[in-house]
């Protein structure tokens, strides 16, 4: 298992604002890359099979950086 959590600043883990609404929005873009994880806030749960391959790791890492990327924009 993995997490992510998304703050609007790293140093003092400030969460952002609930009006934000990302958890939905990233939800949208993640399920549009093909991408599943449960997302509980701005915390994304990744739980891959045992069985994953490193290529398959660095594709989920992939495709999560530019989902994430895309929020920036």
């Amino acid at each position: 298992m993995a997490a992510v959590e998304l703050v609007n600043d790293r140093d003092t883990r400030e969460a952002f604002p609930k009006e934000a609404n990302l958890a939905k929005k990233l939800g949208d873009v993640m399920a549009k890359r093909g991408l599943l994880g449960m997302r509980f806030g701005d915390n994304i749960i990744l739980a891959p099979p045992l069985c994953i391959t490193r290529g398959e790791v660095d594709h989920v890492v992939s495709e999560l950086d530019d989902a994430i990327g895309e929020l920036d924009g």
